[in-house]
């Protein structure tokens, strides 16, 4: 039982009231504190947590924290996003933890990422990267030709046509310009516009 002492207030009431009062200014350093204060007074006595005259401060330096921590999160997230850099193929289990981080905020938080739109620009880069590394091919309506198509950095594109070894054909190929989504490519050739899923292999890009 314990002893009560001044105003009715037991050792134990004082003590956490005390330790509330020496949080001061919340701030990253003082979440230990925070949560001893939180433990101390878990361990009252129902009846007595009434008699802790302070609460409303513990559970305001609480609210305070917390935000701390989400702010902490956002700017860490921003702070990947900044060192991102050059976008290179290297580069893209990187992005891709960027975007999980990102991903596991809240919605509200998302929209406090400043540089979000640099994380999406990235990973559009990255695509494009990844279509301009391998070769595209359309199996041709005539048995055993394959046109072999090469992406260019600049936006345009030349193909050529292939036997079953392998061995370029002396037909002359064709040129003109495409844009990619990450979903579709779409060929311009001669005022003509031709779109075509595609599914990247390993090394490939079926169209």
């Amino acid at each position: 039982v314990s002893l009560l002492a001044g105003c009715g207030k037991s050792k134990e009431v004082r003590a956490v009231e005390k330790s509330i009062a020496s949080i001061g200014e919340v701030t990253e350093e003082t979440e230990t504190a925070i949560g001893d204060a939180r433990a101390q007074y878990e361990a009252l006595p129902e009846e007595e947590r009434k008699s802790v005259s302070n609460y409303e401060t513990l559970q305001e330096a609480e609210k305070r924290l917390e935000e701390l921590r989400r702010l902490a999160e956002i700017n860490a997230v921003e702070q990947e996003i900044a060192d991102i850099g050059e976008v290179t193929e290297e580069k893209k289990e990187q992005i891709q933890n960027i975007r999980e981080k990102y991903e596991a905020l809240s919605e509200e938080e998302k929209g406090m990422v400043s540089n979000s739109d640099i994380l999406r620009e990235a990973e559009e880069r990255l695509e494009k990267l990844k279509l301009l590394a391998i070769v595209g091919t359309w199996k041709s309506s005539i048995v055993g030709i394959t046109l072999v198509y090469s992406f260019k950095e600049d936006g345009t594109y030349e193909n050529y046509a292939q036997n079953p070894l392998g061995l370029k054909l002396s037909v002359q190929g064709g040129k003109g310009t495409y844009s990619y989504d990450g979903e579709t490519v779409t060929l311009y050739h001669d005022g003509k516009e031709n779109v075509f899923p595609v599914k990247i292999t390993e090394n490939s890009l079926i169209i």
